[in-house]
């Protein structure tokens, strides 16, 4: 009787922690930036490979939530070759140029994140990831659905983290030391 009313308490404890978190995160979605982007000038199949790759950057940030090396390595390289794979002909000569650099910058991200072990190197290394990211997608586009941008300013040396989210109740891949000051500062709808 008594160990049921321990577990009764836990699980009201736990549930309490979920719903002030999930609407700590609705509040937060409620002020964050609303953006509709329709970058018809993008080819398609273009938006579509940054798609998966943006899907392929989701798995990434959640295997660096759980600090599972092994799985951060393995989530890394699809991203990798996607990249690399990406026929850069469905673009206009501008949109090559401003890709090119672009995509190297996403390459060096991962490969500084296929280098190290540790933990903290790569979460510095993920922060500089989404942030190419996000200016990738910002600026061609995909096919369709919505981002959500995580950020928190207060990071200690750093100037901010952010990461990007197809869900409003994501993982912090910077781990409990930034669990509290990261909320949705944008919500990006791709049409």
């Amino acid at each position: 009787m008594i160990q049921q009313r321990y577990l009764h308490i836990i699980f009201t404890v736990f549930l309490g922690a979920l719903i002030s978190a999930c609407s700590n995160n609705q509040e937060a979605l409620k002020n964050a930036k609303k953006t509709v982007l329709n970058l018809s000038e993008t080819n398609e199949k273009f938006k579509a490979s940054l798609n998966k790759l943006t899907a392929n950057y989701y798995k990434l940030s959640e295997a660096i939530a759980q600090e599972d090396i092994d799985d951060i390595k393995k989530s890394s390289y699809p991203i990798l070759t996607i990249i690399k794979r990406i026929d850069i002909n469905l673009l206009n000569d501008q949109q090559q140029l401003n890709w090119n650099l672009k995509s190297e910058m996403i390459q060096f991200s991962l490969e500084e994140i296929f280098k190290y072990d540790d933990i903290e190197e790569i979460r510095l290394n993920f922060n500089d990831l989404s942030n190419w990211i996000e200016q990738a997608i910002t600026e061609f586009g995909l096919t369709n659905g919505v981002v959500y941008i995580y950020e928190c300013e207060e990071s200690n040396s750093r100037d901010g983290i952010k990461w990007l989210s197809s869900n409003t109740d994501a993982k912090n891949p910077f781990g409990n030391a930034y669990k509290d000051c990261a909320e949705i500062t944008e919500e990006i709808t791709f049409k």
